[in-house]
C-alpha cells in the first residue's frame, strides 16, 4: 500500500511541474504529511503488537512454573535421638541425692522431736534411752537394780539393806545394779558414786586408774550377806600401792560396807594366797572370818574389795571360771 501511495504522489508532483504553477508543491507537501501520518500509525500498531506479545510472554502460570521449576523433594525431619545412657544417669543422680537428703532430714527431725518433746512442750527433761546392763565380771545367781535419785543419796543404804534382806541360797552371789538419775539423764553409778553413797573419802588420786563399770555384789552366807564391789583398773601396781597406803584407816573408812554388822578392828592386814592368786585380809577381832579383803586380779586387772575371807576365795574361783 505504501508503494502505491508513493507512486500517486510522484505522479501528482510530475503533473504539477508540467503545468508550471504552485499547486503541485502544496499538493506534494500534503501528500508527504499524509504518508508520514500513515507510517506513524503503522509504527504505533507494530509497537503495540510487540508489547502485547511481550506481555503475554510475561504472564506466568502455575503449570508453567511447575514445568520450569519442578518442586524439590523436602527431606524428612531427622529422627529425635534418645538421651545417651550416661546422660540419663546424670539426670537421675541429682534426684537420688535429693531423696537421700530428704530422708535424712525427716529422720533427724523425727529423732529431735521424740528426744526433746517433753523438754519443749512439758518443761521436763528429754527422754532417756534405756540403759543396757554391763556384763558381770563373774557369774552370779541373781541381779537386782536400784534406782537412786542424785538429790536423795541418803536413801541408798536403807534401800540396799532392803534388797539384801531377802532370803538367798547360801554360797550364792547377787549383783546390784545402781542406776543414778541426774538432771541430765540416767547412768550407772561408778566407784566414786558408791563411795559418795557410803560417805567414804578415798585417798588422793586413788580413783585415777579406776575404770567402769562398777559391779557391787553380795555373797550370801549363814551369817547374812557379805557386801563388796569389783571394778576395772588399767594400772594394777598403782592401785595396789594406793591400797597399801590406805590400810591404816581402811578398816574404819570401809566400816559402812559391813552393813551394820558388829565387827571390831584387830591386828594388821595379812597376805593370803588362793589358787596362786594373792589377796590381803584384815580380820575382825570378833569374827575372824569377817573383815576387809582386797586384791587386784592379775588376769583381768579387776580391783575386788569384799567383807569376808570366804567371799574373796569364791570370787577368785569364779573369775578363773570366767576366763
Amino acid at each position: 500500500m505504501g508503494d502505491v501511495q508513493t507512486a500517486n504522489i510522484t505522479l501528482v508532483a510530475a503533473t504539477a511541474e508540467l503545468r508550471g504553477d504552485k499547486l503541485p508543491q502544496i499538493t506534494a507537501k500534503l501528500a508527504y504529511l499524509f504518508m508520514e501520518g500513515i507510517q506513524k500509525e503503522e509504527r504505533e500498531e507494530k509497537n503495540e503488537t510487540s508489547a502485547n506479545q511481550e506481555t503475554r510472554s510475561a504472564i506466568r502460570t502455575m503449570a508453567a512454573d511447575l514445568a520450569l521449576h519442578p518442586p524439590k523433594e523436602i527431606p524428612p525431619p531427622p529422627a529425635k535421638k534418645g538421651p545417651a545412657p550416661h546422660a540419663a544417669e546424670k539426670k537421675k543422680t541429682p534426684i537420688i541425692i535429693l531423696l537421700v537428703v530428704v530422708v535424712l532430714a525427716l529422720g533427724g527431725g523425727a529423732f529431735l522431736y521424740r528426744s526433746y518433746y517433753s523438754l519443749l512442750f512439758t518443761g521436763g527433761v528429754p527422754p532417756v534411752t534405756r540403759l543396757e546392763a554391763p556384763p558381770p565380771y563373774f557369774s552370779v545367781e541373781a541381779t537386782e537394780t536400784l534406782t537412786i535419785i542424785e538429790e536423795a543419796k541418803g536413801n541408798f543404804e536403807p534401800r540396799l539393806a532392803s534388797a539384801l534382806s531377802r532370803d538367798e541360797r547360801d554360797g550364792s552371789f547377787k549383783r546390784i545394779l545402781i542406776i543414778l538419775k541426774t538432771p541430765t539423764g540416767e547412768r550407772y553409778a561408778d566407784l566414786g558414786d558408791l563411795f559418795s553413797f557410803f560417805g567414804i573419802t578415798p585417798t588422793s588420786l586413788f580413783l585415777a586408774p579406776i575404770k567402769p563399770p562398777l559391779m557391787p555384789f553380795a555373797y550370801f552366807a549363814a551369817d547374812g550377806p557379805h557386801f563388796g564391789f569389783a571394778t576395772k583398773t588399767d594400772d594394777r601396781e598403782r592401785v595396789l600401792l594406793a591400797m597399801a597406803r590406805w590400810e591404816e584407816t581402811l578398816y574404819k573408812d570401809f566400816e559402812p560396807l559391813f552393813l551394820d554388822a558388829a565387827l571390831t578392828k584387830a591386828g594388821i592386814f595379812e597376805e593370803f594366797s588362793y589358787r596362786n592368786t594373792h589377796y590381803k585380809f584384815l580380820p575382825s577381832a570378833s569374827d575372824q572370818a569377817r573383815g576387809i579383803a582386797y586384791m587386784v586380779f592379775p588376769a583381768g586387772k579387776y580391783l575386788v574389795v569384799t567383807t569376808s575371807k570366804i567371799s574373796m576365795e569364791r570370787i577368785i574361783e569364779r573369775l578363773y571360771d570366767a576366763l
